[in-house]
């Protein structure tokens, strides 16, 4: 009789092993596959926002950072200025982290990537910046040349870490280092 259940708890063990390896596996391997689904192309991509935006946009830019991918678009009806962050997946898919739209023509935010934290500025440029200089509350300064043209995209590694998903101040400056009034730039 103690070898009859002895059997049965260790077919009662196996059982639970196999099940939480099974659940271990779907978890791991299997549901990645649906989350991270949108192929690393600029078409997938365009599309996924343009189903968020419900309505067609222009794709002003496409950065990638570490295991992130930032994207600088334009509503084409409307002319608002949106940006999306994508992160990368199991065998190459991506999927959106999140996805924003508003009236700002410049936008900025601090991600999260697997080697540290960066600053992401990006938008118009429709009055000459030249270069933007981030100040945070409980981190290091940064300064980042912004190239010229309509649109601009920069970034930065943070070299300490902040709790915070946005700079506390933000300065822009015109190419003799004079400093753009916040008016010039946010209409």
């Amino acid at each position: 009789m103690r070898k009859r259940e002895w059997i049965f708890q260790v077919k009662f063990v196996g059982m639970l092993v196999l099940i939480v390896c099974g659940i271990w596996f779907a978890f791991k391997l299997v549901l990645p596959l649906y989350e991270y689904n949108i192929p690393n192309n600029r078409v997938d991509i365009q599309f996924g926002i343009e189903e968020f935006v419900g309505s067609p946009v222009s794709i002003h830019g496409i950065k990638d950072i570490v295991d992130k991918k930032l994207v600088l678009y334009v509503v084409n009806k409307t002319g608002q200025v949106g940006d999306a962050e994508l992160s990368q997946g199991p065998f190459g898919k991506l999927k959106f982290e999140r996805k924003g739209l508003g009236s700002m023509n410049i936008r900025s935010r601090v991600m999260e990537t697997e080697e540290g934290q960066y600053l992401w500025i990006a938008g118009r440029n429709l009055v000459g910046i030249a270069r933007a200089e981030a100040s945070f509350y409980d981190a290091d300064s940064l300064s980042l040349a912004v190239p010229t043209g309509n649109m601009f995209m920069v970034s930065a590694k943070l070299a300490s870490r902040t709790q915070n998903s946005f700079a506390g101040e933000i300065k822009y400056f015109d190419r003799r280092g004079r400093e753009i009034p916040p008016k010039q730039y946010m209409d």
